[in-house]
């Protein structure tokens, strides 16, 4: 069982544009998770690439069948909290400032329990049904 800290989200956006879309102010979840990277010394384990408007969130994980439970585990996570997610996010005018704060509060809450089911060994347990494969391979 994974203890889980709430965390609630640090604000990044400018409150002033509350109520605007956040393709209006160019906002992106990049910014929001490298910070959140940042702050819970999770860089060993994820990190970020992509414009602020179309953003990806990297798994480092090397050992290709725990690379596998992450990426499984980060899309399970995301699903349960009605984000859907296969790697990337693309910001539009139909997303608002509070849709990216909830999504970074559920970023705050599945990347830490997820590096330290890692750690434990105990993310296969959480995993709900089989382990995301790769779709192709290179020869």
């Amino acid at each position: 069982l994974v203890q889980r800290r709430h965390l609630a989200p640090q604000h990044i956006i400018d409150p002033q544009l509350q109520g605007r879309s956040a393709a209006a102010g160019g906002a992106g979840t990049e910014v929001g998770q490298r910070c959140l990277i940042e702050r819970e010394a999770l860089g060993q384990l994820f990190g970020t690439a992509g414009h602020p408007s179309w953003s990806f969130l990297l798994t480092k994980e090397t050992n290709e069948q725990k690379y596998w439970q992450v990426k499984t585990y980060l899309v399970q996570s995301l699903a349960a909290r009605g984000f859907l997610c296969i790697g990337s996010h693309n910001i539009s005018a139909a997303m608002s400032y509070q849709d990216l704060d909830a999504l970074l509060g559920a970023y705050a809450e599945i990347l830490p329990a997820c590096q330290q089911m890692l750690a434990d060994g105990t993310l296969p347990q959480a995993l709900q049904g089989a382990t995301l494969q790769p779709l192709f391979k290179v020869r």
